[in-house]
């Protein structure tokens, strides 16, 4: 649990102890027997004021939960970026969720220490796409550095596969792989927790390649004018240049671009 709630659980705790302390101190003194405490008790837990107490503990954590998730929400806005192409896929169950870990531990491998500065290019659109009620997640789709972002990651995993069969093959089986541990950045990885019950067997093979490479280079083939032309000054090249190899070779494979 973060700080802030470990603070708000320790002062309400520290409220009922008061509570609790302050009613034996009526006594003067006074022994006091098992049942009398119990009493207190009782009467401490039924009081409008422990009621009073739990509900403003409850709506400040709550309220800190839903800050928490926005901030958090707002420090992966590269990895939204990289999976919004994948959206469809992932929500007709075409593609599992169970996936993207090793999806991005890929990006991380393909792209190195350039990881960081792409992502907080993400972090700073994603900032200026804040308004009173979250992230305009479309705007930030449709920013032009988004999509500079989008286009570089996909322009240097097309460059990874020269040698595409080889490649072609190296990538499924790591799809396959259960991680054991997730990247942070470039070189930081954290250990996964292990599965108490066993899972069914992770499946992606040349069908599932052919669906998510679709995902991500068959919009690339049909660009608007104001697009390509933003890819061309942005990337230096024309985008048939960049990625007419891996087209063609997808094409070649059974994808759907």
């Amino acid at each position: 649990m973060a700080e802030w709630g470990r603070s708000d659980l320790r002062k309400f705790v520290t409220q009922v102890l008061d509570a609790f302390v302050a009613v034996l101190d009526q006594r003067g003194g006074q022994p006091i027997t098992l049942e009398e405490l119990q009493k207190v008790a009782r009467m401490l837990e039924i009081s409008p004021a422990f009621d009073a107490s739990v509900n403003a503990t409850y709506a400040r954590i709550k309220d800190e939960a839903a800050k928490e998730l926005i901030r958090n929400r707002r420090t992966q806005p590269f990895k939204r970026l990289l999976v919004h192409p994948l959206t469809q896929l992932l929500q007709d169950g075409k593609l599992g969720r169970n996936f993207l870990s090793n999806y991005f531990n890929f990006l991380h491998l393909v792209l190195g220490d350039e990881t960081e500065a792409l992502s907080r290019l993400c972090v700073t659109i994603c900032k200026d796409e804040w308004h009173q009620d979250g992230v305009d997640w479309e705007a930030y789709y449709g920013d032009e550095r988004a999509k500079y972002v989008l286009w570089t990651v996909l322009m240097r995993i097309a460059s990874s596969f020269r040698k595409f069969d080889v490649r072609h093959d190296w990538f499924i089986n790591l799809m396959q792989n259960r991680q054991t541990t997730t990247s942070l950045a470039s070189n930081a990885f954290i250990p996964l927790p292990n599965e108490t019950e066993p899972e069914e067997p992770q499946v992606f093979g040349a069908e599932e390649f052919n669906l998510l490479f679709a995902a991500l280079y068959g919009p690339l083939r049909h660009l608007s004018i104001e697009d390509e032309a933003h890819f061309t000054e942005a990337l230096g090249t024309a985008p048939e240049k960049a990625f007419g190899d891996i087209w063609a070779n997808l094409e070649r494979v059974g994808a759907q671009i």
